[in-house]
């Protein structure tokens, strides 16, 4: 006789856009990128532009665009108490925790010492599944064949400036 191999069918939860980061030059750059099982982890670094600037403005965009305009607008979070000192000195790292159904947690470390503030981010809250699906096919239509750049787990350190 002869062994049956079975075949086993594992569905994975993946991201259906990629996360991404607005820049002040306009482009975006790719957190957690569409297609990346789940859930998943990702850490940036972000800096001031400004000599003891108040605040950094994180614009987080879904979408496989290289233009940040050109992708759907997620949330802007507003991350205040920077540390004074020169532009380019503080460093703040946030990382991004992308779970099932588009939620996100966000942890804020403004040291590195700091145990790290956490933000939860429900993109459902309060939305029926038709305005869920209107907001998937707005990434959808607004693709392009740019795919913004992968940041990844990068020791690159982002310059943002403050919020309006």
């Amino acid at each position: 006789m002869a062994e049956e191999k079975q075949q086993q069918t594992v569905a994975k939860n993946v991201s259906k856009h990629s996360l991404c980061l607005a820049l002040p030059n306009g482009h975006c750059v790719a957190i957690i990128r569409k297609g990346t099982e789940l859930p998943v982890k990702r850490t940036i670094k972000v800096t001031t532009t400004e000599v003891d600037q108040p605040n950094i403005c994180l614009d987080i965009r879904l979408g496989e665009n290289l233009m940040a305009e050109d992708n759907f607008a997620f949330s802007k979070i507003k991350l205040d108490n920077i540390p004074k000192g020169a532009a380019g000195a503080p460093v703040i790292r946030v990382t991004f925790k992308s779970y099932i159904n588009s939620v996100y947690d966000l942890v804020i470390h403004y040291t590195e010492k700091d145990s790290g503030q956490t933000l939860t981010v429900f993109p459902s809250f309060g939305l029926s599944q038709d305005e869920i699906k209107a907001i998937h096919k707005k990434v959808q239509e607004k693709a392009k064949t740019i795919v913004p750049f992968d940041m990844g787990e990068t020791q690159k350190i982002i310059p943002l400036g403050k919020s309006a």
